[in-house]
């Protein structure tokens, strides 16, 4: 399920280019994509390197596009 989700991610992201709501989509799918992988995470009892530094720290970049672009479509 999980490459799935990342291939329609991806696709999501190249289409927002030329679809602007999309463009707001996209990333928020990434956000829940990284809010769910912490999930599993936690279920899984994995509190080392792949939580904090991976899962989290893609989260928190992930941040940034969706921020990004909620501001380019709000001033559209």
């Amino acid at each position: 399920m999980m490459p799935v989700t990342k291939f329609v991610a991806v696709a999501a992201l190249i289409a927002g280019i030329w679809v602007p709501y999309l463009a707001l989509l996209a990333p928020l799918g990434v956000v829940g994509y990284f809010v769910s992988a912490i999930g599993m995470h936690i279920r899984a009892q994995d509190f080392g390197q792949n939580l904090f530094l991976n899962a989290t720290g893609m989260l928190a970049l992930s941040i940034g596009p969706l921020v990004l672009d909620f501001v380019r479509i709000s001033s559209v």
